[in-house]
């Protein structure tokens, strides 16, 4: 059973250490790109993006939100209780794309 413990042991701290590699080479690649260039643009109270960080963020942000309305459309059984039902997620999905656009123009 000992070697048993010591595999998975070994599994373990390989994969911790792969994560880490992975995290430290995605924030190298994420700070170059916002150093570099805007991911936004202030478009009137919104904001548009102009890179391509910037539409991955809002095809996340528009992807999400779909999700949501979608599931909500399908739980309930009228258009306000829809709204009532996705707005909780929606919001909040929309205040961080704001603040990810307030950060990043």
């Amino acid at each position: 059973m000992n070697g048993m413990y010591a595999l998975v042991f070994g599994i373990i701290t390989l994969f911790v250490a792969f994560v880490r590699a992975v995290r430290s080479l995605v924030v190298v690649i994420f700070m170059k790109a916002r150093k570099s260039m805007k991911w936004f643009v202030s478009f009137g109270w919104l904001y548009r993006p102009v890179s391509l960080f910037g539409y991955v963020v809002f095809f996340i942000f528009l992807v999400f939100s779909f999700h949501i309305l979608i599931a909500a459309l399908v739980q309930t059984q009228s258009l306000a209780g829809a709204l009532y039902t996705a707005f909780p997620f929606v919001i909040p999905a929309f205040g961080l794309y704001m603040w990810i656009g307030s950060k990043a123009s």
